[in-house]
């Protein structure tokens, strides 16, 4: 007896049937962030990023004239770190020149956020905390500038800066 589950005109139109439902489910899925592992490159108080940023940078050419511009307050000007573009990507925050000293930044995460740009493109939410000096406290007269620089994998989408204080 033949099984007209088992047949093979069935078994063509149920796989074809099943594909075509995973497909149209992927399609309508939401896709969750994904969380990008983070190296520091480099964190400190002296940039030579007068104004503040948020940067997200996907080659050797572009780092090099980012890290140019920071450290143009150095003599002599530092080498830009060895970071594989093919892989990873750089981004960086600099909050521009501060007063005095007690200032800080740092990354605590990034993350590509899909879909959310204003055309459908994904995003990357960087998350980064500043600290500040307290209030009454003794500190330096001095003008800084905060940054701080991290490894990630590459990723696509525009950087989006949320900075808590």
């Amino acid at each position: 007896m033949l099984n007209v589950f088992t047949s093979p005109p069935v078994l063509a139109g149920l796989a074809i049937l099943g594909a075509s439902i995973f497909v149209s489910c992927r399609a309508g899925a939401k896709r969750e962030p994904v969380v990008l592992h983070v190296q520091t490159v480099s964190r400190g108080v002296s940039s030579g990023m007068a104004e503040e940023a948020c940067v997200a940078i996907r080659s050797a050419e572009e780092f090099d004239a980012l890290w140019q511009r920071h450290g143009n307050l150095q003599l002599p000007s530092p080498k830009a770190p060895e970071v594989d573009f093919g892989a990873c990507m750089v981004v960086g925050v600099f909050l521009g020149t501060r007063a005095t000293a007690g200032f800080g930044v740092e990354i605590q995460s990034v993350e590509q956020i899909p879909a959310s740009g204003k055309d459908g493109s994904p995003t990357l939410l960087i998350r980064a905390r500043e600290t500040t000096p307290e209030e009454g406290s003794v500190v330096a007269q001095m003008v800084t500038a905060p940054f701080h620089v991290v490894r990630v994998d590459r990723a696509e989408g525009d950087p989006v800066l949320e900075l808590t204080r």
